[in-house]
């Protein structure tokens, strides 16, 4: 790591600066990484899952036409296929975090459609439907809280997920396949207002505590020492004008 340069506190900071009540239009930085962090782990388990579905989709349902299980096997191998690109992306440190999480949403409705057609319970009744959550609703529920962004793009790419079931659904009626029967999409519905929810108490939360951290235009790292004048903390310049660290020195608060 790059040696920081000794800096005093910006006059009138005695320490880290009280939370604006003011909503950020963008993720923080640290916030952005761990997004980006999280998105490369969420992408290889999905390719595992991908994988153990194509499996199964070999040996299961032989009853089922095989137009409709050649759909399903095609939907699982096009999602193994973007799970492991959505690894390569995540993985790229020189990408920028932002275009990466911007990107993972537009993957978050593509591979909903995926795992609709994957899901080979044909016809869709109410008793298979609501006997467990699809995969839609469950992928419309974790993939909000796992993946950071924006609440109005978090918003519309969950509602848009969720459509993906009954779009899927409407694919396999298209290809001969009974029409689901109503309240079928019951858990996909709930899925998504969960994860709309939870996400945003936990945007909110996490946001504030990035605030908290901030000092000026410095965002503070990590305490590396203190003394009887104050504490010396390891920051970055939160505008990304300086990206050497520095080491900021804080005085005590209080008389």
């Amino acid at each position: 790591m790059e040696t920081p340069r000794i800096a005093n506190a910006p006059a009138g900071f005695g320490g880290p600066t009280t939370p604006s009540r003011t909503a950020a239009p963008t993720l923080p930085p640290d916030l952005l990484r761990e997004g980006v962090r999280r998105l490369r782990w969420v992408g290889v388990l999905t390719i595992g899952v991908n994988v153990f579905f194509i499996a199964v989709g070999l040996l299961a349902a032989p009853d089922l036409p095989a137009k409709i299980r050649s759909v399903g096997l095609a939907a699982n191998l096009v999602g193994l296929a973007l799970a492991a690109l959505v690894v390569l992306l995540a993985s790229n440190p020189r990408l920028d975090a932002r275009m990466v999480l911007d990107l993972a949403l537009a993957y978050e409705v593509l591979d909903a459609l995926l795992i609709s057609l994957a899901e080979l319970r044909v016809p869709l009744t109410k008793e298979n439907a609501l006997g467990a959550w699809s995969g839609v609703a469950v992928w419309a529920l974790v993939f909000p809280i796992l993946i950071p962004n924006t609440r109005g793009k978090v918003i519309l790419a969950t509602l848009a997920t969720a459509a993906m079931d009954p779009v899927g659904k409407m694919i396999y009626v298209a290809l001969g396949a009974p029409p689901p029967e109503v309240f079928a999409f019951t858990s996909t519905a709930l899925g998504a207002v969960l994860g709309i929810v939870i996400s945003g108490l936990i945007f909110r939360i996490s946001v504030e505590a990035s605030r908290a951290r901030e000092l000026g235009s410095y965002r503070l790292v990590e305490r590396l020492g203190s003394g009887g004048m104050g504490a010396v903390w390891l920051a970055r310049r939160s505008d990304g004008l300086i990206k050497r660290p520095v080491a900021l020195k804080l005085p005590h608060s209080g008389p």
